[in-house]
């Protein structure tokens, strides 16, 4: 989604906990309890907790919400790379 939203290629490797950690820091605008959050997220994911889809965002906004493709739409300058 973000490639074709963008027009641009990704290519995405699988880091280590640490690894993803040493980046959100690196980054400086994240406070420790946000990076904490984020790696408890991607640890739920490379468990397979987040696999299934479900209508619960939907019931709870009272609207479908945004699409992956249209965030990275949105956000195309915070997330296309720089030349």
């Amino acid at each position: 989604e973000a490639s074709s939203a963008l027009d641009t290629k990704f290519e995405f490797k699988r880091i280590s906990m640490d690894e993803l950690k040493h980046c959100l820091k690196e980054h400086g605008y994240l406070r420790e309890e946000e990076i904490a959050c984020a790696v408890e997220i991607f640890e739920h994911i490379n468990k397979g907790h987040m696999d299934e889809v479900t209508k619960d965002l939907e019931k709870m906004l009272g609207h479908n919400p945004t699409t992956v493709k249209q965030f990275f739409q949105h956000y195309e300058k915070d997330f296309k790379p720089q030349h």
